[in-house]
């Protein structure tokens, strides 16, 4: 939707101007509203006085065990129900306590249970206080039915934000019905109202302001211009960020997929290196028992040669001399003892 075209069409300056007209009805008869409430307030609390005050804030510990209330809470309930013309009352959002002490507070009893707005100066609100309290407000039914169609048709529920001239005519005319109502009449001064509907009408105080707002516009232009370049750019730098983390994204799965298959050639060459440990201590196991056994042989062949040098210079010593030469001189006596005995 174009705001400056909207602003310049003619059904969108009707659309205003209901607004405004409906927005001021609802802040005239704000007094009317309250004074109405406030009679109720003061006839309930001249009838229920002498009561004691709640102490257990009643509607929300037991808003549906009416039973659980004190008596203070009980007969202002009563009261209260008496003096709406709604069948189905709600009290869970409600606070009895305050009754007795505040006008406001027994406004949820003339409301629907959905209605969440409690500004008097809301021209729908006023409305249902109006035609929902008992021999308070006279306002014919006619008049609150028309008002409240054309500010439903017109205004809340118009997205279009477009009011021909028509239907601005009738909006006016329920609106002046309303100020020209007997019971309203008796609180307001009836004809600087309608003077001044007439004013909202006519567009007099809209054209001033439509004035500002479109110069605004034409001064901002070009600020609103720039800084539309200026979220273009941010786009186009926020797509090229976009880009650049795809990318990144994508190198990132290939570095993992690389180091997944350098994981798996580590894994194989450290069990290669496995195997060639078990290898070399295998080898250095053999090569050990191969030391032993050349050790074991050097020693035995030494000991070998050890005892045949012993037997050398046992036989090449003096002492086998002596003995040598001992034995000889004892086998030839004993020979030439044998041989001279027999001659």
């Amino acid at each position: 939707m174009d705001i400056d075209e909207l602003c310049r069409h003619p059904e969108y300056r009707n659309y205003i101007c209901c607004s405004h007209g409906l927005a001021y009805a609802g802040i005239k008869l704000e007094a009317y509203t309250r004074n109405g409430l406030k009679s109720i307030h003061r006839t309930a609390y001249s009838k229920l006085a002498g009561k004691q005050p709640c102490t257990q804030r009643c509607s929300e510990v037991y808003p549906r065990q009416i039973s659980s209330w004190c008596e203070t809470c009980r007969v202002w309930r009563k009261y209260l129900c008496d003096a709406s013309n709604l069948q189905n009352i709600y009290f869970e959002k409600m606070m009895s306590w305050n009754w007795p002490t505040s006008y406001e507070s027994i406004t949820p009893y003339f409301l629907p249970q959905s209605w969440a707005n409690q500004d008097f100066q809301d021209i729908s609100t006023s409305c249902h206080i109006w035609d929902n309290c008992k021999n308070i407000f006279m306002i014919r039914q006619h008049v609150l039915h028309n008002l409240r169609e054309c500010r439903n048709t017109f205004i809340a529920h118009n997205p279009r934000l477009r009011v021909t001239d028509l239907e601005k005519a009738k909006v006016f005319d329920a609106l002046k019905d309303l100020f020209k109502d007997a019971d309203v009449m008796l609180h307001i001064d009836a004809q600087d109202c309608l003077s001044e509907l007439d004013r909202i009408e006519k567009g007099d105080m809209l054209s001033n302001s439509l004035k500002s707002i479109f110069e605004a516009l034409s001064k901002h232009s070009d600020n609103i211009v720039h800084l539309q370049n200026i979220a273009d750019r941010l786009m186009e730098s926020q797509n090229d960020l976009h880009s650049a983390v795809e990318i990144e994204n994508e190198r990132h799965v290939q570095v993992i997929d690389t180091n997944d298959e350098i994981k798996d050639e580590q894994y194989q060459i450290q069990a290669s290196v496995r195997g060639l440990e078990e290898k070399q201590n295998e080898m250095e196991r053999n090569l050990r028992r191969y030391h032993e056994r050349v050790i074991n042989m050097i020693m035995m062949k030494e000991e070998n040669i050890g005892n045949k040098e012993l037997v050398l210079n046992f036989f090449m010593s003096h002492r086998f001399l002596i003995i040598f030469i001992a034995i000889i001189a004892i086998v030839l006596s004993i020979c030439f003892n044998y041989y001279g005995y027999k001659d």
